[in-house]
C-alpha cells in the first residue's frame, strides 16, 4: 500500500512538474553541460567490457567473504552453558 503511495506521488510531481523539467537546478546550466562533457570523456575510455567485470569481481569477492568467515557462537556457548530453549 505505502509503495502505490508513493508511486502514485511520483506519478503526480512528474505530471505537474512537466517531468520535472521546471524544478530549479542545483548548478547553472553551463556547469551542468561542462560537467556532462567531462563525464563523457570519462566514459569513453573505460571499456563497455571492464564495468560488468569489476562488478563481477565485486560480488565474487563479496560472496567469499560471506562464505568463508568464521561462524559466530552465541555468548552462552562460548561460556559452557547451554542456550535456554525459547518459551
Amino acid at each position: 500500500m505505502l509503495g502505490g503511495l508513493v508511486f502514485m506521488a511520483l506519478g503526480s510531481l512528474f505530471l505537474l512538474f512537466d517531468g520535472t523539467a521546471a524544478l530549479p537546478s542545483l548548478i547553472s546550466t553551463d556547469a551542468e553541460f561542462a560537467l556532462e562533457e567531462r563525464l563523457s570523456g570519462i566514459g569513453a575510455v573505460v571499456s563497455d567490457r571492464l564495468v560488468p567485470l569489476v562488478l563481477a569481481a565485486v560480488v565474487m569477492v563479496a560472496a567469499l567473504y560471506v562464505l568463508l568467515r568464521p561462524v559466530r557462537r552465541r555468548r552462552s556457548d562460548v561460556e559452557g552453558q547451554e542456550p535456554s530453549a525459547p518459551s
